[in-house]
C-alpha cells in the first residue's frame, strides 16, 4: 500500500514539473521536448488550446488540482474515490491526446506522450490500491 501510494506521489510531482515546463516553454515562445522531434508540432497544433486557452495550463492546473485531492485523500479529509475518479477523468484526457497524436495529427511529442503515459500509469495505480484496499 505505502509503496503505491508513494509511486503516485512521485508520479503526480513528475507531472508537474513536466506540464509546468512546457507551460513555461508556451509562454515563452520555446518547445519542449524530451527526446526527438515532432513535439513543436503537436505543441503549436490547433489541438493545444481550448477555447483560446493553452492545454498546457489547463494540464499544469489539473496536475495541481490532483496534487491537492492527492495530499486530502491521503489525509482522509476526503475520500479516496474521490482522488481517483479524478485521476480516471485525467486518463481518459490523456487517452484522448495519445489519440490526436497518433492518429489525427500523425506526430508525436515525446512530452505529451511522457505526461499522457504517467497520468494513466497514476489513474491505474489509484484505482489497484483502491480496490485492494476497499476504501471506497
Amino acid at each position: 500500500m505505502r509503496y503505491t501510494q508513494g509511486l503516485i506521489g512521485l508520479l503526480i510531482l513528475a507531472e508537474l514539473v513536466l506540464a509546468g515546463s512546457v507551460l513555461w516553454g508556451d509562454y515563452h515562445q520555446e518547445t519542449v521536448c524530451v527526446f526527438g522531434s515532432g513535439c513543436s508540432e503537436v505543441q503549436h497544433s490547433i489541438y493545444s488550446t481550448i477555447l483560446g486557452i493553452k492545454v498546457s495550463m489547463f494540464g499544469f492546473i489539473s496536475f495541481i488540482l490532483l496534487a491537492i485531492l492527492y495530499v486530502l485523500s491521503h489525509t482522509k479529509t476526503i475520500k479516496p474515490i474521490v482522488f481517483v475518479s479524478v485521476a480516471k477523468l485525467g486518463a481518459f484526457f490523456s487517452l484522448y491526446f495519445l489519440i490526436i497524436q497518433f492518429f489525427v495529427l500523425k506526430k508525436i511529442c515525446s512530452t505529451c506522450l511522457v505526461i499522457d503515459i504517467m497520468m494513466i500509469l497514476i489513474a491505474s495505480l489509484a484505482i489497484y490500491d483502491l480496490l485492494k484496499n476497499k476504501n471506497y
